[in-house]
């Protein structure tokens, strides 16, 4: 039996993209087609108590990956170049791989 009474909101916060090894638009775009896979929300950033935030940053620096943007939500998922949650994540991979990460946080939602 699910817990979520229904389909997961998953906010989404940016960096600035001042010096991305990866191209963040386009894994953007892929984001939606991900929510839609896995059954979820796409909400802004600053939607009030989203499940699931995932920070998107476009380098290794990882500038926007901090606790007040980690604390919104139970759930996180952290791009930091081509990286995903602190392991390597080549940028060709990086849409499966975050799928694949949604789909586990969900799961873990609904249990």
């Amino acid at each position: 039996m699910s817990l979520l009474p229904r389909q997961a909101r998953v906010a989404v916060k940016y960096c600035g993209s001042c010096n991305p090894s990866i191209d963040t638009s386009q894994l953007g775009g892929h984001l939606a087609e991900v929510a839609a896979h896995v059954g979820a929300e796409l909400v802004s950033a600053d939607f009030p108590d989203p499940d699931i935030i995932i920070i998107v940053c476009g380098c290794n620096h990882a500038c926007v990956n901090k606790p007040e943007w980690r604390e919104r939500a139970p759930r996180q998922i952290v791009i930091a170049g081509e990286t995903l949650n602190g392991e390597p994540a080549p940028e060709k991979d990086l849409p499966a791989a975050l799928e694949a990460a949604l789909r586990r946080q969900i799961t873990a939602l609904e249990s």
